[in-house]
């Protein structure tokens, strides 16, 4: 079902025909986000961020990623033995040589990283700034300049001594939809879904309590079906690994 399909179906249901499209697509969008990515584990909340990254790099940034779970790399002799994830405490502390003197090689350990300024620095700080001081600032090299509220990002050592393929695997939120043919998983495969979870979400804000209560009970219902799904897969997946 296309964004304009759920829309024009939650005007009609709701009777909320003074909300203009632009309204009712931040509140699909809202509710899929807060509302049913976050509310269990979902068939496509796992994805894959691929990233080639040249010589030298020791970290990469992604957006709308909600946690890593896994990741591998792999270059030209082919793919490397899964990264072991530490604390980011632990991998700091095993590397404290400026990135330059580190011995590039295979990454061999990651850890999610804090790669956003405080915001009293959004409008001050630069690269540039920073390079330029008097003495130069130091350790800031993987810091995201300006706003990156949308991003997070994974730290690696060693850094790379050539290009690498990096293969992520983590959870994810779904696509963000803007235009009227726009789609994602759960308009596809779940619009009822979305259509509940718009529902709670409208409920909520002009403090229908009751109203709320009785669409987040629906909405918890509707989801354990597809949460089935899931568990299914898991138990099938530990039998084979354990027969």
């Amino acid at each position: 079902m296309t964004l304009k399909a759920v829309r024009d179906e939650l005007k009609e249901g709701s009777g909320r025909y003074d909300l203009t499209s632009s309204a009712l697509n931040n509140i699909i969008n809202r509710a899929i986000r807060n509302h049913l990515d976050t509310r269990g584990d979902f068939p496509k909340a796992q994805a894959r961020h691929i990233s080639q990254v040249a010589a030298g790099t020791y970290h990469i940034k992604m957006q709308d990623l909600r946690a890593v779970q896994a990741v591998w790399c792999a270059d030209s002799d082919g793919r490397k033995p899964q990264l072991e994830r530490v604390g980011i405490a632990e991998l700091r502390n095993d590397y404290t040589d400026d990135i330059s003197s580190i011995t590039q090689g295979t990454p061999v350990k990651y850890a999610p990283t804090v790669i956003q300024l405080a915001p009293e620095l959004f409008s001050s700080a630069t690269s540039s700034a920073f390079s330029s001081a008097s003495p130069v600032y130091e350790d800031y090299e993987d810091v995201t300049f300006g706003d990156s509220y949308d991003s997070r990002g994974i730290t690696f050592m060693p850094p790379t001594d050539g290009t690498f393929t990096f293969n992520i695997w983590g959870l994810f939120y779904s696509k963000s939809l803007s235009a009227d043919t726009d789609e994602n998983w759960w308009t596809e495969q779940h619009p009822e879904a979305v259509n509940i979870a718009c529902n709670l979400l409208l409920d909520t804000r002009y403090r229908n309590i009751q109203g709320a209560r009785a669409w987040s009970q629906h909405l918890s219902e509707y989801l354990v079906g597809i949460q089935k799904d899931v568990i299914e897969e898991q138990v099938a997946e530990k039998n084979q690994i354990s027969g």
